[in-house]
Protein backbone atom coordinates (compact mmCIF):
# COMPACT_ATOMS: atom_id res chain seq x y z
CA UNK A 1 0.00 0.00 0.00
CA UNK A 2 1.40 3.36 -1.12
CA UNK A 3 1.43 6.23 1.40
CA UNK A 4 0.53 9.71 0.07
CA UNK A 5 2.81 12.53 1.13
CA UNK A 6 1.00 15.43 2.83
CA UNK A 7 1.27 18.87 1.09
CA UNK A 8 0.23 20.86 4.18
CA UNK A 9 2.61 23.73 5.07
CA UNK A 10 2.76 26.21 7.90
CA UNK A 11 5.02 28.99 6.48
CA UNK A 12 5.05 31.54 3.66
CA UNK A 13 7.14 31.53 0.54
CA UNK A 14 9.60 34.36 -0.15
CA UNK A 15 7.31 35.67 -2.91
CA UNK A 16 4.32 35.80 -0.57
CA UNK A 17 6.33 37.65 2.09
CA UNK A 18 7.52 40.18 -0.46
CA UNK A 19 3.95 40.77 -1.64
CA UNK A 20 2.74 41.30 1.94
CA UNK A 21 5.62 43.66 2.70
CA UNK A 22 4.91 45.57 -0.52
CA UNK A 23 1.23 45.98 0.34
CA UNK A 24 2.07 47.17 3.87
CA UNK A 25 4.60 49.66 2.48
CA UNK A 26 2.00 50.96 0.02
CA UNK A 27 -0.59 51.38 2.75
CA UNK A 28 1.94 53.15 4.99
CA UNK A 29 2.85 55.44 2.10
CA UNK A 30 -0.78 56.33 1.50
CA UNK A 31 -1.30 56.90 5.22
CA UNK A 32 1.81 59.08 5.44
CA UNK A 33 0.69 61.13 2.43
CA UNK A 34 -2.73 61.58 3.97
CA UNK A 35 -1.29 62.63 7.32
CA UNK A 36 1.11 65.06 5.61
CA UNK A 37 -1.71 66.61 3.61
CA UNK A 38 -3.89 66.85 6.72
CA UNK A 39 -1.05 68.47 8.66
CA UNK A 40 -0.43 70.95 5.85
CA UNK A 41 -4.12 71.79 5.70
CA UNK A 42 -4.17 72.32 9.47
CA UNK A 43 -1.16 74.65 9.30
CA UNK A 44 -2.72 76.52 6.39
CA UNK A 45 -5.86 77.06 8.43
CA UNK A 46 -3.77 78.26 11.38
CA UNK A 47 -1.80 80.72 9.24
CA UNK A 48 -4.99 82.18 7.77
CA UNK A 49 -6.53 82.43 11.24
CA UNK A 50 -3.43 84.29 12.46
CA UNK A 51 -3.65 86.61 9.46
CA UNK A 52 -7.28 87.29 10.28
CA UNK A 53 -6.29 88.49 13.75
CA UNK A 54 -3.56 90.67 12.26
CA UNK A 55 -6.20 92.19 9.99
CA UNK A 56 -8.49 93.00 12.91
CA UNK A 57 -5.59 94.74 14.66
CA UNK A 58 -4.72 96.66 11.49
CA UNK A 59 -8.29 97.90 11.11
CA UNK A 60 -8.44 98.72 14.83
CA UNK A 61 -5.33 100.87 14.39
CA UNK A 62 -7.06 102.83 11.61
CA UNK A 63 -10.21 103.24 13.69
CA UNK A 64 -8.12 104.61 16.55
CA UNK A 65 -6.22 107.10 14.40
CA UNK A 66 -9.00 108.70 12.33
CA UNK A 67 -9.00 106.14 9.49
CA UNK A 68 -5.25 106.45 8.86
CA UNK A 69 -3.41 103.35 7.65
CA UNK A 70 -0.57 101.99 9.72
CA UNK A 71 2.61 103.56 8.25
CA UNK A 72 4.74 101.07 6.39
CA UNK A 73 8.14 102.44 7.39
CA UNK A 74 9.12 105.16 9.88
CA UNK A 75 12.88 105.58 9.97
CA UNK A 76 14.45 106.91 13.22
CA UNK A 77 14.65 110.47 11.85
CA UNK A 78 10.94 110.44 11.01
CA UNK A 79 10.06 109.13 14.47
CA UNK A 80 12.03 111.99 16.03
CA UNK A 81 10.48 114.55 13.70
CA UNK A 82 6.98 113.28 14.42
CA UNK A 83 7.78 112.95 18.14
CA UNK A 84 6.52 109.39 18.43
CA UNK A 85 7.77 106.74 20.85
CA UNK A 86 6.85 103.09 20.99
CA UNK A 87 6.95 100.80 24.02
CA UNK A 88 6.59 97.13 24.84
CA UNK A 89 3.92 95.72 27.13
CA UNK A 90 6.02 96.47 30.22
CA UNK A 91 6.46 100.11 29.24
CA UNK A 92 10.06 99.82 28.07
CA UNK A 93 10.85 102.00 25.08
CA UNK A 94 11.53 100.23 21.79
CA UNK A 95 14.71 101.29 20.00
CA UNK A 96 13.85 103.56 17.07
CA UNK A 97 15.56 101.22 14.61
CA UNK A 98 13.29 98.37 15.77
CA UNK A 99 10.15 100.52 15.64
CA UNK A 100 10.79 101.45 11.99
CA UNK A 101 8.86 98.44 10.68
CA UNK A 102 5.26 97.59 11.59
CA UNK A 103 5.38 94.83 14.31
CA UNK A 104 6.13 96.92 17.42
CA UNK A 105 3.64 99.56 16.25
CA UNK A 106 0.83 97.07 15.62
CA UNK A 107 1.39 94.67 18.54
CA UNK A 108 -0.43 96.91 21.09
CA UNK A 109 -3.58 96.42 18.97
CA UNK A 110 -3.01 92.64 19.09
CA UNK A 111 -2.68 92.59 22.89
CA UNK A 112 0.96 91.60 22.26
CA UNK A 113 -0.09 88.17 20.95
CA UNK A 114 3.37 87.27 19.65
CA UNK A 115 2.49 83.70 18.53
CA UNK A 116 0.26 85.13 15.79
CA UNK A 117 3.37 86.47 14.06
CA UNK A 118 6.24 84.29 15.29
CA UNK A 119 5.00 80.75 15.97
CA UNK A 120 6.40 79.65 12.61
CA UNK A 121 9.96 80.13 13.95
CA UNK A 122 9.55 77.02 16.15
CA UNK A 123 11.95 78.33 18.78
CA UNK A 124 11.45 78.64 22.49
CA UNK A 125 10.62 82.26 23.24
CA UNK A 126 9.35 82.18 26.83
CA UNK A 127 9.70 85.95 27.17
CA UNK A 128 6.93 86.39 24.61
CA UNK A 129 4.41 85.19 27.16
CA UNK A 130 4.66 88.37 29.22
CA UNK A 131 4.85 90.68 26.23
CA UNK A 132 8.43 91.69 26.94
CA UNK A 133 10.85 89.57 24.86
CA UNK A 134 14.11 90.79 26.38
CA UNK A 135 16.91 90.96 23.84
CA UNK A 136 14.62 90.00 20.96
CA UNK A 137 13.44 93.42 19.83
CA UNK A 138 15.16 93.05 16.48
CA UNK A 139 13.71 89.58 15.87
CA UNK A 140 10.24 90.99 16.50
CA UNK A 141 10.94 93.95 14.21
CA UNK A 142 12.34 92.04 11.25
CA UNK A 143 11.04 88.44 11.28
CA UNK A 144 7.22 88.30 11.40
CA UNK A 145 5.61 85.58 9.30
CA UNK A 146 3.70 88.19 7.30
CA UNK A 147 4.99 91.19 5.40
CA UNK A 148 3.04 94.45 5.12
CA UNK A 149 2.32 96.11 1.75
CA UNK A 150 4.36 98.89 3.31
CA UNK A 151 5.21 101.01 0.27
CA UNK A 152 1.68 101.40 -1.09
CA UNK A 153 -0.30 101.29 2.17
CA UNK A 154 0.52 103.77 4.92
CA UNK A 155 3.67 104.97 3.19
CA UNK A 156 7.41 104.40 3.37
CA UNK A 157 8.73 107.44 5.28
CA UNK A 158 12.45 108.34 5.38
CA UNK A 159 14.41 111.40 6.47
CA UNK A 160 16.14 113.44 3.77
CA UNK A 161 19.36 115.52 4.08
CA UNK A 162 17.17 118.62 4.41
CA UNK A 163 15.74 117.18 7.62
CA UNK A 164 12.26 116.72 6.14
CA UNK A 165 10.51 113.37 6.17
CA UNK A 166 9.49 112.20 2.71
CA UNK A 167 7.11 109.48 1.59
CA UNK A 168 8.44 107.24 -1.15
CA UNK A 169 6.42 107.70 -4.38
CA UNK A 170 4.34 110.37 -2.63
CA UNK A 171 4.03 112.37 -5.85
CA UNK A 172 4.95 109.71 -8.39
CA UNK A 173 3.13 110.21 -11.68
CA UNK A 174 1.37 107.70 -13.91
CA UNK A 175 -0.78 107.71 -17.06
CA UNK A 176 -4.51 107.16 -16.58
CA UNK A 177 -6.66 105.18 -19.00
CA UNK A 178 -7.46 108.55 -20.63
CA UNK A 179 -3.71 109.11 -21.19
CA UNK A 180 -3.67 111.94 -18.67
CA UNK A 181 -0.63 112.19 -16.39
CA UNK A 182 -1.65 112.22 -12.72
CA UNK A 183 0.67 112.83 -9.79
CA UNK A 184 -0.03 111.37 -6.37
CA UNK A 185 -2.60 108.81 -5.36
CA UNK A 186 -0.17 105.90 -5.54
CA UNK A 187 0.05 105.43 -1.77
CA UNK A 188 -3.10 104.94 0.29
CA UNK A 189 -2.72 106.61 3.68
CA UNK A 190 -6.29 106.00 4.89
CA UNK A 191 -8.69 103.06 4.62
CA UNK A 192 -11.37 105.17 2.94
CA UNK A 193 -9.01 105.88 0.02
CA UNK A 194 -8.82 102.20 -0.94
CA UNK A 195 -11.27 101.73 -3.82
CA UNK A 196 -11.19 97.91 -3.87
CA UNK A 197 -10.42 96.72 -0.32
CA UNK A 198 -11.59 93.19 -1.15
CA UNK A 199 -8.67 92.72 -3.58
CA UNK A 200 -6.05 95.08 -2.11
CA UNK A 201 -3.29 93.09 -0.38
CA UNK A 202 -2.53 94.41 3.09
CA UNK A 203 -0.33 91.54 4.35
CA UNK A 204 1.26 88.52 2.71
CA UNK A 205 3.53 85.71 3.77
CA UNK A 206 6.96 87.00 2.74
CA UNK A 207 10.72 86.47 2.99
CA UNK A 208 13.90 88.48 2.41
CA UNK A 209 15.41 87.43 -0.90
CA UNK A 210 18.70 88.06 -2.62
CA UNK A 211 18.69 87.86 -6.46
CA UNK A 212 18.24 84.30 -7.63
CA UNK A 213 15.84 81.52 -8.58
CA UNK A 214 13.78 80.06 -5.71
CA UNK A 215 11.92 76.82 -6.27
CA UNK A 216 10.39 74.79 -3.42
CA UNK A 217 10.55 76.93 -0.30
CA UNK A 218 11.12 75.88 3.30
CA UNK A 219 8.11 76.43 5.56
CA UNK A 220 10.19 77.74 8.46
CA UNK A 221 12.37 80.17 6.52
CA UNK A 222 12.69 83.60 8.13
CA UNK A 223 9.90 86.02 7.27
CA UNK A 224 10.06 89.74 6.55
CA UNK A 225 8.26 92.83 7.89
CA UNK A 226 7.18 94.00 4.45
CA UNK A 227 6.48 92.66 0.97
CA UNK A 228 6.47 94.31 -2.46
CA UNK A 229 4.70 93.75 -5.80
CA UNK A 230 6.62 92.30 -8.73
CA UNK A 231 7.09 95.75 -10.28
CA UNK A 232 7.84 98.96 -8.35
CA UNK A 233 7.91 102.27 -10.21
CA UNK A 234 9.56 101.15 -13.48
CA UNK A 235 11.71 98.41 -11.97
CA UNK A 236 11.03 94.68 -12.18
CA UNK A 237 11.63 93.17 -8.72
CA UNK A 238 10.48 89.57 -9.07
CA UNK A 239 8.67 87.31 -11.47
CA UNK A 240 6.76 84.04 -11.33
CA UNK A 241 8.49 81.41 -13.46
CA UNK A 242 8.19 77.80 -14.55
CA UNK A 243 11.76 77.18 -13.39
CA UNK A 244 13.86 78.59 -16.24
CA UNK A 245 17.47 78.87 -15.16
CA UNK A 246 18.30 82.07 -13.33
CA UNK A 247 21.37 82.56 -15.48
CA UNK A 248 19.33 82.89 -18.69
CA UNK A 249 16.80 85.19 -16.99
CA UNK A 250 19.58 87.35 -15.56
CA UNK A 251 21.18 87.55 -19.00
CA UNK A 252 17.96 88.95 -20.44
CA UNK A 253 17.78 91.55 -17.66
CA UNK A 254 21.41 92.53 -18.26
CA UNK A 255 20.60 93.00 -21.93
CA UNK A 256 17.69 95.21 -20.96
CA UNK A 257 20.01 97.24 -18.72
CA UNK A 258 22.46 97.73 -21.57
CA UNK A 259 19.66 98.98 -23.81
CA UNK A 260 18.33 101.32 -21.13
CA UNK A 261 15.08 99.36 -20.78
CA UNK A 262 15.48 98.45 -17.10
CA UNK A 263 15.81 101.43 -14.78
CA UNK A 264 17.94 101.46 -11.61
CA UNK A 265 16.18 100.64 -8.35
CA UNK A 266 15.33 103.55 -6.08
CA UNK A 267 18.29 103.93 -3.68
CA UNK A 268 16.20 105.04 -0.71
CA UNK A 269 14.35 101.77 -0.35
CA UNK A 270 17.28 99.70 -1.62
CA UNK A 271 19.62 101.02 1.07
CA UNK A 272 17.03 100.40 3.80
CA UNK A 273 16.49 96.89 2.48
CA UNK A 274 20.20 96.10 2.54
CA UNK A 275 20.53 97.37 6.10
CA UNK A 276 17.48 95.62 7.57
CA UNK A 277 17.14 92.38 5.61
CA UNK A 278 20.54 91.09 4.74
CA UNK A 279 18.86 88.56 2.43
CA UNK A 280 18.43 84.79 2.56
CA UNK A 281 18.79 81.89 0.15
CA UNK A 282 16.61 78.81 -0.13
CA UNK A 283 17.30 77.40 -3.57
CA UNK A 284 16.22 73.77 -3.83
CA UNK A 285 14.50 71.46 -6.27
CA UNK A 286 10.96 71.89 -7.55
CA UNK A 287 8.81 73.11 -10.44
CA UNK A 288 6.92 76.38 -9.86
CA UNK A 289 9.33 79.10 -8.82
CA UNK A 290 9.93 82.79 -8.20
CA UNK A 291 12.91 84.57 -9.72
CA UNK A 292 14.15 87.65 -7.84
CA UNK A 293 16.07 90.39 -9.65
CA UNK A 294 16.58 92.91 -6.83
CA UNK A 295 17.31 92.26 -3.15
CA UNK A 296 13.89 92.74 -1.58
CA UNK A 297 11.13 91.24 0.55
CA UNK A 298 8.91 89.24 -1.80
CA UNK A 299 5.87 86.91 -1.53
CA UNK A 300 6.65 83.58 0.09
CA UNK A 301 5.03 80.19 -0.54
CA UNK A 302 5.25 79.04 3.06
CA UNK A 303 3.02 76.02 2.40
CA UNK A 304 2.88 74.13 -0.91
CA UNK A 305 2.84 76.54 -3.85
CA UNK A 306 0.47 79.10 -2.37
CA UNK A 307 0.97 82.47 -0.69
CA UNK A 308 -1.20 83.38 2.32
CA UNK A 309 -2.87 86.80 1.95
CA UNK A 310 -4.84 89.30 4.01
CA UNK A 311 -6.90 91.89 2.12
CA UNK A 312 -7.74 95.41 3.24
CA UNK A 313 -11.33 94.40 3.99
CA UNK A 314 -10.10 91.84 6.54
CA UNK A 315 -10.67 88.72 4.43
CA UNK A 316 -7.99 86.08 3.92
CA UNK A 317 -7.20 83.62 1.14
CA UNK A 318 -4.32 81.92 -0.64
CA UNK A 319 -2.96 82.68 -4.09
CA UNK A 320 -0.51 81.37 -6.67
CA UNK A 321 2.50 83.54 -7.47
CA UNK A 322 1.41 84.33 -11.03
CA UNK A 323 -1.88 85.73 -9.72
CA UNK A 324 0.06 88.19 -7.56
CA UNK A 325 1.60 89.80 -10.65
CA UNK A 326 -1.65 91.73 -11.05
CA UNK A 327 -0.61 95.22 -9.88
CA UNK A 328 -4.21 96.06 -8.92
CA UNK A 329 -3.81 93.74 -5.95
CA UNK A 330 -1.02 95.99 -4.62
CA UNK A 331 -1.49 99.52 -5.97
CA UNK A 332 -4.85 101.29 -5.92
CA UNK A 333 -3.92 103.55 -8.87
CA UNK A 334 -3.43 100.50 -11.13
CA UNK A 335 -7.22 100.47 -11.64
CA UNK A 336 -6.94 103.86 -13.35
CA UNK A 337 -3.72 103.28 -15.27
CA UNK A 338 -3.50 102.82 -19.02
CA UNK A 339 -1.30 99.72 -18.72
CA UNK A 340 -2.38 96.11 -18.52
CA UNK A 341 -2.78 95.22 -14.80
CA UNK A 342 0.45 93.21 -14.82
CA UNK A 343 2.44 95.98 -16.51
CA UNK A 344 1.30 99.00 -14.50
CA UNK A 345 4.23 101.27 -13.61
CA UNK A 346 4.79 104.81 -12.42
CA UNK A 347 7.44 107.47 -11.86
CA UNK A 348 9.67 107.54 -8.79
CA UNK A 349 9.17 111.21 -7.84
CA UNK A 350 8.72 111.80 -4.10
CA UNK A 351 6.74 114.52 -2.41
CA UNK A 352 9.62 116.76 -1.31
CA UNK A 353 9.26 118.31 2.11
CA UNK A 354 6.13 116.41 3.07
CA UNK A 355 5.35 116.74 6.78
CA UNK A 356 4.18 113.77 8.79
CA UNK A 357 1.22 113.34 11.07
CA UNK A 358 1.70 112.20 14.67
CA UNK A 359 0.62 108.56 14.82
CA UNK A 360 0.88 106.57 18.03
CA UNK A 361 2.81 107.47 21.17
Amino acid sequence: MTKRRSNNRTGFTIVELLVVIGVIALLLGLLSTGLTAAGRKSRQTRFLSDLKQVGLAWISYANTYEDRCLPGMLDPGTQSLWRVRYKDKSGNQIAQANAATYPWRLLPFMDYSFPLLYDYLEIDLPEFNDGNPTGLQQVVATQPAFGYNAVYLGGWWTTQPSGASQMLYGMGGYLTNNNVTVRGGLVMTSLSQISHPDTMIAFSSSFAATPGLYKEQEEHSVGSAWVVPHRMAKTLIWDATDGTSFESIQASISTGDALGIVSSFDRTIADATAQILGGSSIRTGGNAAIVVYEQQAVPFRRLSNTVQLLHADGNTNVSMLNELMNQRKWINAAYRGNFEPEMFEHEEVVNAGTSGTVIGN
